[in-house]
């Protein structure tokens, strides 16, 4: 009888590491779907900075948003992880290294907008930088509680951004 008990609990051990790979790998596609946009939209805004005196505010407003949409798959991911009582969390190199990616198109965006002397501008890229870099962080911690500890500092800082943006429409 106690052998069955056994597998009985390595059954269940299974399912829920199952369920955490699911939640693992669908926070990753929706993450990586998010960067894909944004780094669309970067490089359109480095174009546009480089070549035309087009206003680059709806552009940076697209990638405030894809920014929004990745904290809101971290809160579902958080949500998911503590369902299927996952234990360990696992860094996301690669999303890593593609917001690194991402960062440093943004540095590009603002050193063209210097000198196109557009220095208005210049703020909301660095404060998206600052998000950035906030993603960044959030996909290269390594336990739940960490990723739960950026979230609520960005909830924050969030309204103060969507404020600023605001104000330049």
């Amino acid at each position: 009888m106690e052998e069955n008990e056994d597998l009985d609990a390595s059954e269940v051990d299974s399912h829920r590491s199952d369920d955490s790979n699911k939640v693992k790998h669908r926070f990753h596609d929706f993450m990586s779907h998010e960067i894909e946009i944004l780094d669309q939209i970067l490089v359109e805004m480095i174009s546009v900075v480089e070549n035309t005196s087009e206003n680059i505010i709806p552009q940076l407003e697209r990638c405030f948003e894809c920014i929004d949409n990745m904290m809101r798959y971290a809160n579902q991911f958080i949500n998911q992880a503590q369902a299927v009582n996952m234990k360990h969390f696992i860094r996301f190199y690669s999303l890593y290294d593609r917001i690194r990616h991402s960062i440093m198109r943004t540095l590009t965006i603002i050193n063209n907008l210097r000198r196109r002397n557009l220095l208005l501008i210049v703020p909301l890229v660095k404060d998206l930088t600052l998000d950035l870099d906030e993603i960044k962080v959030l996909v290269s911690r390594t336990t739940l509680e960490q990723v739960e500890e950026v979230l609520e500092g960005y909830r924050i800082k969030r309204s103060h951004i969507r404020r600023k943006i605001e104000s330049f429409i």
